[in-house]
């Protein structure tokens, strides 16, 4: 069974000199700022200790669930899937070789020529 793991997503808008900006702070968004994040450049503390950057959890944009089997090595395998939710999604192990009988190369295990 896989472990999965849950995080708050959090993000801020920064309001300097008038204008405001939303900045997402959580690592797993596709808009994720990471020069704006205080844990990972702590110089910028100062804006979120002086109120410049005030909560919206509406900024951060993630992508697209495409459920289905992520392993290449398997028969089942999904190139645009990038979640696997089920870990009978990949079943049949690839077997290359020839899959055409009349050819002296044939190999009745293969499944992929």
């Amino acid at each position: 069974m896989k472990n999965f793991l849950f995080l708050l997503s959090i993000s801020f808008t920064c309001n300097l000199f008038g204008a405001a900006e939303s900045v997402c702070l959580d690592p797993l968004a596709t808009n994720y700022e990471i020069t704006q994040d205080p844990t990972v450049n702590p110089g910028i503390q100062i804006l979120y200790d002086n109120g410049s950057f005030v909560e919206d959890s509406t900024s951060c944009e993630y992508p697209q669930v495409i459920l289905g089997c992520t392993d290449n090595i398997y028969v089942e395998y999904n190139a645009a899937a990038n979640t696997e939710l089920d870990p009978t999604t990949c079943q049949t192990l690839v077997v290359e070789g020839c899959t055409d009988i009349i050819y002296t190369e044939y190999n009745a295990a293969a499944n992929t020529d």
